[in-house]
């Protein structure tokens, strides 16, 4: 099974892109730019994201500076599932339009995809400097402040922000609540969301991790369902539900799974070692502990570091 690329390998082949437009971009007349970029925005506006992706690779050959190019590639392999070939795109758009907040929220958003929390809590407090009511960033912060002192922080931006009876407000209260160990609440904070905004899927998401709190397993699963069906395709609402029908059907826990649902773990644990993969049982003690594990993404965090530093 081949595996993915890693970031380190993505990012020579965007520099490479730039630089093959620098050479022939000049031979092209203007109007043909003008085409390209209206077939990118209809393909992408209508979802057919492998044909966008192709128009929008031609823009860059014709303008390696064209911000918007690099913006919707980021968020075509975001929303297809894999922000870890978004952020090589969305770095770059930053690099050219730092103020571009929709970009840099999306770089955000991916950062956090795959695990690395520091940093996209870094670009979330820059954004809400431009932007206090920026929502995906707002909810994003909370859910990055884990220390004491990000937790303050976080909790004296998020009274800047000015749509305090929105559902967003109301989860990300919820997030710095559940990470005080004030569960009573996060769990009022939660149901106000789900109020305010009962056809959104983020609240239904954070009512499941309430009843998987509660052991109200039932529960659970039915704001898991309502969550995916109010979801975007490709959403991880989506995932989750697939991953809860699953372990219905086969209540074997031999992959890290539940605690990335929000699930309690069961008292008692069935597991055969010798069908377990090396990553599965690395889960299985990560979910004894309680801790988070992205298994997609969990072991490429070093693979960043000097590209995300700069």
């Amino acid at each position: 099974m081949r595996s993915k690329p890693t970031l380190k390998a993505i990012i020579p082949i965007v520099t490479a892109i730039s630089l093959v437009a620098a050479t022939i971009g000049g031979c092209h007349l203007p109007g043909r730019k003008s085409r390209v970029t209206a077939r990118a925005d209809r393909y992408f506006k209508a979802g057919e994201y492998d044909k966008a992706k192709i128009e929008y690779l031609n823009l860059l050959r014709l303008d390696q500076q064209n911000v918007a190019a690099f913006q919707q590639l980021g968020f075509i392999w975001y929303e297809q599932g894999d922000p870890l070939r978004a952020i090589p795109f969305l770095l770059r758009a930053r690099e050219l339009a730092p103020k571009n907040v929709t970009s840099r929220a999306k770089l955000a958003l991916s950062l956090m995809a795959i695990g690395q929390s520091a940093e996209a809590r870094k670009e979330a407090v820059s954004i809400l400097q431009q932007d206090a009511g920026n929502p995906d960033v707002i909810t994003l912060l909370a859910d990055a402040s884990l220390t004491k002192e990000e937790i303050a922080a976080t909790d004296q931006q998020l009274q800047k922000f000015p749509q305090k009876d929105s559902a967003v407000f109301h989860l990300a209260s919820a997030s710095l609540a559940w990470q005080r160990g004030d569960t009573a609440t996060a769990s009022d904070q939660v149901r106000q969301a789900l109020a305010s905004e009962p056809n959104s899927y983020r609240p239904h998401s954070a009512m499941a991790r309430i009843y998987g709190l509660q052991n109200d397993l039932n529960g659970a699963r039915q704001e898991i369902k309502t969550a995916a069906e109010l979801a975007p395709l490709r959403s991880s609402e989506r995932i989750k539900y697939a991953e809860v029908q699953a372990h219905v059907r086969r209540p074997i826990i031999c992959r890290p799974g539940l605690i990335w649902l929000g699930l309690p773990l069961p008292r008692k644990i069935t597991m055969n070692r010798s069908r377990c993969s090396k990553t599965s049982q690395a889960g299985i003690r990560i979910i004894q502990k309680h801790r988070c594990f992205n298994r997609r993404f969990g072991w490429r965090k070093a693979t960043l570091a000097k590209r995300l530093g700069s």
